[in-house]
């Protein structure tokens, strides 16, 4: 679903960064086309991956070693697409949030600058529970309390620490939009989506292109407590 939106929004982007683009999962791709892609991550193993898979794949791509609040991010450097599809899944606290997305909102051109940001939607633990051949008592007991409370919150973010202390947050999706206009962005899509499994290779490009097309519009349309992964895609305002 990410590359559709980027080939449906950004298809004539010349630059890229990817801030948080580990292994390079979307960079590599893209550098195939012939953009030129900046790749930034705070993993100096996962940057090594993504350096060795672009010399395999004999593509150019540039990548640098910080956080997300780095600015070495900045060096007036501004980019046609910025994505950011991780960054925001390990926030402590709202202040990590509105500072990643000031940075995003920094690098984006001014013109024509789009970004594409992900968020875990605070749904998502619900939706993998359920898909679980077995539930025990505990899970059962554990869910209930934890979306009951949910329910009746109606903060944007939510914020938990899971085992070894690491950070998670998330989303509740039908408040996201506003939080992104009142932030000073236009949203130009808001999509639910899941990972999907690969499609057989075999599979008709009309097809593969038909059944993108239904899980957008599904996405868009449907509540969207429906899928784990929230993707937004928004300009900088001009009324900013």
């Amino acid at each position: 679903m990410t590359m559709r939106l980027i080939d449906l929004y950004c298809r004539d982007a010349k630059t890229v960064c990817d801030l948080g683009g580990g292994t390079g999962v979307y960079a590599i791709p893209l550098a195939k086309t012939g953009k030129k892609v900046l790749l930034l991550d705070i993993s100096k193993k996962e940057i090594e991956i993504a350096e060795q898979k672009a010399r395999w794949a004999g593509v150019q791509l540039k990548t640098h070693h910080c956080d997300c609040f780095s600015d070495a991010l900045v060096n007036n450097c501004t980019y046609d697409l910025v994505l950011c599809l991780g960054p925001l899944y390990h926030c402590r606290n709202i202040q990590d949030v509105e500072m990643t997305l000031d940075k995003v909102a920094s690098i984006m051109k001014d013109d024509d600058g789009t970004a594409i940001i992900a968020f875990l939607s605070k749904y998502s633990k619900f939706n993998d529970a359920s898909r679980k051949k077995i539930l025990q008592d505990n899970d059962l007991t554990c869910l209930c309390d934890y979306y009951e409370s949910l329910m009746h919150n109606d903060t944007v973010f939510s914020f938990q620490k899971r085992s070894g202390g690491i950070p998670v947050s998330f989303v509740e999706p039908s408040l996201i939009k506003a939080f992104f206009v009142e932030k000073g962005f236009a949203v130009l899509d808001v999509v639910a989506s899941d990972v999907f499994g690969s499609i057989e290779s075999g599979i008709s490009l009309s097809e593969t292109n038909r059944f993108l097309n239904v899980a957008h519009e599904l996405g868009r349309t449907i509540k969207l407590n429906d899928g784990n992964h929230v993707l937004m895609v928004v300009k900088k305002s001009i009324n900013k």
